[in-house]
């Protein structure tokens, strides 16, 4: 999908298709996500409803216009990250996880755990990075970067934004000062996968790639 000069990044709403809630039709909102956008080109999307819309671009500061269509068409707040940055998730996964049954998973002494992508709002200050158990199914095993966590979670899989462990997240980081802006939203780490490796991603042209 991408081209000469250009670079992918995905755009990622906030609690798309979770528990039932702002079920959409995603191959929908990509249409019209395409028909409003002027300056910025969004060429696929992932098969799962949580919503995971993939745009070219040129320079980072063009990135935050994807953010700013996805927002006006779907009416909810959304993230964005580069192909790039994506990678640098996935690979800061530990060497002992393994795929089961499409989940990226880790075997534990209380049995196997998925990891799941947690994007932040904005960037958490080192001595705010915490780590370990948030609540008795879910652990924050790493920071990729500032405003990236990866976490264990005793859960099976199921379709959406990944809920239970954004709000865990959030709710241990949040300092009062971002008490009202600081927001997040979570992703199986299968997802991704699938993006950068193109698996399960419809693009404009009507194919899939699987």
């Amino acid at each position: 999908m991408a081209e000469s000069g250009q670079a992918l990044g995905v755009v990622f709403p906030k609690n798309m298709g979770n528990r039932g809630r702002n079920v959409l039709s995603v191959p929908e909102v990509f249409q019209n996500l395409v028909a409003a956008s002027h300056d910025i080109e969004f060429v696929g999307y992932h098969r799962r409803i949580s919503g995971n819309f993939v745009f070219r671009y040129h320079a980072d500061a063009e990135m935050q216009k994807a953010v700013a269509v996805a927002e006006e068409v779907l009416g909810l707040k959304c993230l964005d990250r580069s192909f790039l940055h994506l990678a640098n998730v996935n690979s800061a996964l530990p060497s002992n996880a393994e795929v089961v049954n499409t989940s990226v998973i880790v075997q534990t002494p209380m049995g196997p755990r998925r990891f799941i992508f947690v994007a932040i709002s904005e960037d958490v200050p080192t001595e705010a990075r915490v780590r370990g158990a948030l609540t008795p199914k879910i652990e924050l095993i790493a920071w990729p970067s500032a405003r990236d966590v990866l976490c264990l979670y005793n859960r099976p899989g199921e379709a959406g934004d990944v809920g239970q462990v954004t709000r865990a997240v959030v709710e241990r980081i949040r300092r009062p000062e971002t008490a009202t802006n600081l927001y997040g939203t979570g992703r199986a780490l299968s997802v991704v996968r699938d993006l950068l490796a193109g698996r399960y991603v419809s693009v404009a042209s009507g194919t899939t790639s699987s």
